[in-house]
C-alpha cells in the first residue's frame, strides 16, 4: 500500500473528529433554534441545566468515553430540545457500539425533524444500519406512556406513538402511564422483524374512604349529644298519683 492513500484516510480521520469537535461547541448549542415550533420553550433553569449536560457531554466525547457522552446528551435534550443535541446523542450511542439505542433516537429524530436535512441523513443513515439486526416495536399508548426495557429507560419522554429497536432476544417491558399505573409484557425480539403494540393503561382503583375515627370528642361550639334518661316519664307518675 502507497503512503499516500494511508496519509490521505489518516487526514479524512483528522478532518472528521475536528468536524466532529466543532460541532459539540457549547456555542453552537446555545445558538441552536428550539426543537420545534409546538414545543413549549423550556424554562431558564433547564436551560442552564442543559448547558451543563451538553458542556459534560462534549468533554465526555472528546476523551471517548461515548456512552457517557451519550447519556449526558440525551439529558440535555430532555431539557432544552435541540437537533444538534439529538444527532451527538445518536452519534455517540453508534460509537458506543449500541445500536439499539441509536435506532431509537434516530426513529424519534425522523419523526420530529423531517425537514433538517443534517440530521435526517445521520438517522437514515443509522436506521439503514439497523435493519434487518435489530427488532423495531411500534407503540401505540392511549393515553401517553413512556417504556422501560429490562429495567432501562428507552423512551425520551411519554408519547401516544414511538418506536424502539430491540436486540434479539426476550425482554421485559413495562409501559408506565403515570401516579404508578404501569403494564408489564414479555416479549421475544428477532432480527429484522418489525411489531406493532397498542397498550391500554389500567383501570384506576377507587380511593377507599377515610375511617371513621370512633370515640371522636365534639368539635368547638358543638354541644355533646344528651345522654339518655332513665327510669319512668313524669306522666305516668302524676297519673298514677291521680
Amino acid at each position: 500500500m502507497s503512503p499516500r492513500p494511508v496519509a490521505e484516510r489518516a487526514r479524512a480521520r483528522v478532518s472528521g473528529r475536528a468536524t466532529w469537535v466543532a460541532a459539540l461547541s457549547l456555542a453552537a448549542f446555545l445558538a441552536a433554534p428550539a426543537a420545534r415550533a409546538e414545543e413549549p420553550l423550556p424554562t431558564p433553569d433547564r436551560v442552564r441545566a442543559a448547558e451543563g449536560e451538553y458542556d459534560a457531554g462534549r468533554r465526555a466525547f472528546l476523551a471517548d468515553q461515548f456512552e457517557a457522552a451519550a447519556t449526558h446528551f440525551e439529558n440535555a435534550y430532555r431539557d432544552a430540545p435541540r437537533s444538534q443535541v439529538l444527532r451527538n446523542a445518536i452519534r455517540s450511542r453508534e460509537k458506543a457500539g449500541q445500536l439499539a439505542r441509536a435506532a431509537t433516537l434516530a426513529d424519534l429524530a425522523v419523526r420530529r425533524y423531517t425537514a433538517d436535512a443534517q440530521t435526517r441523513d445521520l438517522a437514515n443513515e443509522v436506521l439503514g444500519a439497523a435493519k434487518g439486526r435489530l427488532h423495531e416495536l411500534q407503540v401505540r399508548c392511549v393515553p401517553e406512556c413512556g417504556l422501560t426495557a429490562d429495567g432501562k429507560v428507552v423512551s425520551i419522554g411519554d408519547a401516544r406513538i414511538f418506536s424502539v429497536y430491540l436486540e434479539p432476544g426476550p425482554h421485559s417491558l413495562t409501559f408506565g402511564f403515570g401516579e404508578g399505573r404501569g403494564v408489564q409484557r414479555s416479549f421475544q425480539a428477532k432480527a429484522g422483524l418489525r411489531d406493532e403494540l397498542t397498550i391500554e393503561p389500567p383501570p384506576v382503583a377507587p380511593k377507599a374512604p377515610p375511617p371513621a375515627v370512633p370515640g371522636a370528642p365534639p368539635r368547638v361550639g358543638q354541644e355533646p349529644p344528651a345522654a339518655p334518661r332513665s327510669g319512668l316519664s313524669p306522666a305516668v307518675f302524676y297519673v298514677g298519683v291521680g
